[in-house]
């Protein structure tokens, strides 16, 4: 809708001021200081509307989907909940001592440790349904990864990611709740991922919050109301008879037969 343009419109009151009494031109005044903010008003709307993200699509209202999961923690916390309290643990990495070849994104938005060692840090969902207050939906159908906990939510196939982490002195250690795995001198971590629908095709989640998805491909899964930042970890593994494997579904990964390196789509 065209507005007519401030200077013109405070030329009129003005004129229209000058064959008016005193109380008169202070009412015009004051309904001149009205137009004006109300011309910012809609100025800041109008620069809010031209942001990346739709505000008017964000899905403020929808609750996290039901089964048993867990996802990355960001630097933010675990995402909003509805109906369910998120539990957290992490997981501590002895990487590999000599020449330590990890890296990192730059900027990296995951919680944790990220040197010559790597602590990851887990939100979890440790109950199927929530309360009756949330709704119920399951997961839409796209390409992504999520971790498993006890059995992957409806759509979703599994598979594991097993790293071997430095032998000499190791320091793993762990803590609180963890995707289902095994966490000993080495790590073994399950996951569960689909690929039934391109990632271009955008899916409705929750977006109060920042979260994390793991790649199912080499791009990241479209969200409705998100940006969408992809991130990568690399573990440099134990180098002298590494044992690094992968079976079933698992996450994106083209980092070597010996170093792991997966991508986290980082949702803002």
């Amino acid at each position: 809708m065209s507005r007519l343009p401030l200077v013109e419109l405070i030329g009129l009151l003005s004129s229209f001021a000058l064959v008016s009494s005193a109380p008169s031109v202070q009412l015009l005044q004051e309904n001149t200081s009205d137009v004006q903010a109300a011309a910012a008003a809609a100025d800041d709307y109008s620069r809010d509307s031209n942001v990346g993200r739709d505000r008017g699509k964000r899905h403020v209202g929808l609750s996290w989907p039901r089964g048993y999961y867990g996802l990355p923690m960001p630097t933010t916390g675990c995402p909003e909940s509805c109906g369910f309290v998120w539990k957290t643990g992490y997981r501590y990495h002895d990487t590999e001592d000599t020449a330590n070849a990890n890296s990192f994104s730059s900027p990296l938005h995951l919680e944790g440790q990220f040197t010559s060692d790597i602590k990851l840090h887990f939100c979890m969902k440790t109950v199927s349904s929530q309360s009756s207050s949330a709704a119920l939906t399951d997961w839409p159908r796209g390409a992504y990864c999520i971790f498993k906990h006890s059995v992957c939510p409806v759509g979703f196939s599994s598979g594991s990611i097993h790293w071997d982490d430095e032998d000499t002195n190791n320091a793993n250690s762990h803590g609180g709740h963890l995707p289902t795995g095994s966490y000993s001198r080495n790590t073994r971590v399950y996951f569960c991922c689909r690929n039934d629908n391109p990632t271009w095709t955008a899916i409705s989640l929750p977006t109060v919050k920042p979260f994390y998805l793991l790649a199912e491909t080499s791009s990241c899964q479209q969200v409705t109301g998100m940006s969408v930042r992809r991130e990568y970890v690399l573990w440099d593994d134990q180098d002298v008879g590494n044992h690094n494997d992968k079976n079933g579904d698992h996450p994106y990964s083209d980092g070597s037969d010996s170093n792991h390196k997966l991508y986290f789509c980082y949702y803002y």
